[in-house]
């Protein structure tokens, strides 16, 4: 008997994202299934990377969640690109903080969008070093 589900967390969005893709372009008869973030009491999407992280680290670590929450009620009133840059000058501006990336994509294709008429599923997705530690998060702003 073949398996026919996969399951993956959505913390690792693009990773999934290139999965569902490679599934399909393979035609392989398997669905995807994508698992919700699990996040602690103060917000940050749980992860072994998180132990690596100090006391003071685990606390501003939870900044960048704290930061991708406030961007969805900031995208209500703001242009994509003014929502980007918001993200990332927030995360930058507290010391000890500093974003790789930061994409508002199209949540099938992982394709960079421009504008919040550009597709029906928007994700954000980030990653940002803090300390020596390299953290990732996303949230969805429409699916």
């Amino acid at each position: 008997m073949e398996p026919d589900r996969a399951y993956f967390g959505e913390k690792d969005f693009q990773q999934m994202v290139i999965i569902r893709d490679m599934v399909r372009q393979l035609d392989l008869n398997i669905e995807i299934v994508g698992c919700p973030i699990v996040r602690d009491e103060d917000g940050m999407a749980m992860s072994s990377r998180n132990m690596l992280l100090s006391k003071a680290e685990r606390k501003l670590a939870a900044k960048i969640a704290h930061t991708l929450f406030e961007s969805r009620y900031y995208a209500r009133r703001h242009t994509l690109p003014s929502t980007r840059k918001y993200v990332i000058d927030t995360i930058n501006s507290f010391n000890g903080l500093e974003v790789e990336y930061y994409e508002i994509v199209d949540g099938r294709n992982l394709q960079p969008v421009d504008n919040w008429d550009a597709t029906d599923y928007i994700v954000g997705c980030v990653a940002v070093h803090c300390g020596k530690v390299r953290l990732i998060d996303n949230i969805k702003y429409k699916e």
